[in-house]
């Protein structure tokens, strides 16, 4: 009798590993169909602009030639890292542009920050 409850109590912890395998695939599955359509449905990605589009964009300052141009010259130093290395051993040293101390700490409150909220914006 104690072998027969024992053998039930086995199956019963395989088919709950089981269900929750099952259940682990469909939700994976589940979410990539829901990412595919997404992104079927939002049809931004991956498309053209339209001559409309085009002819929007013809207005704007930084669009020339067909294409958006940069108002800055941007340069990448991918050789030149700011900050050192670009391995692991970044997450294991302290950076040279890390303060020396603690900061200090200044208590704010209402007054110091501007009345209207597009001060914060940023453009």
């Amino acid at each position: 009798m104690g072998d027969e409850n024992s053998v039930w109590r086995i199956e019963e912890l395989i088919m709950k590993r089981v269900f929750k395998i099952v259940l682990i695939i469909i939700l994976i599955l589940l979410i990539v169909i829901i990412t595919i359509a997404s992104l079927y449905i939002a049809r931004e990605f991956g498309r053209n602009p339209s001559k409309e589009e085009y002819a929007l964009y013809e207005n704007y300052p930084n669009f020339k030639n067909g294409e958006f141009q940069s108002p800055e010259k941007l340069v990448y130093g991918f050789n030149d890292v700011r900050n050192g290395p670009t391995s692991w051993s970044r997450f294991l040293s302290k950076s040279r542009f890390a303060p020396s101390g603690k900061l200090p700490k200044v208590m704010l409150d209402k007054s110091c920050f501007p009345k209207t909220p597009s001060d914060f914006a940023l453009y």
